[in-house]
């Protein structure tokens, strides 16, 4: 979180909403890539839970994360 800090200043937007999108591209890579729990990716990418993470899903990509992971081939 310290490092969306450095690039935020004189930004509007505080640092945990501009960060929000880097945690949810981490975590769709890990959804591509692993075939780890939800749980356990949502954790390792800076979400507090599985609904902090399913909601960013659901408002940056439109479907939950395990939908998207079954969308993925």
């Amino acid at each position: 979180m310290a490092g969306c800090r450095a690039w935020l200043a004189g930004s509007p937007r505080t640092s945990k909403a501009s960060c929000k999108p880097s945690w949810f591209a981490r975590g769709r890579s890990q959804l591509v890539h692993s075939s780890g729990s939800l749980a356990a990716i949502e954790v390792a990418t800076g979400f507090a839970d599985q609904s902090q993470f399913t909601n960013a899903c659901r408002r940056i990509a439109a479907v939950p994360p395990g939908a998207w992971r079954r969308s993925r081939p």
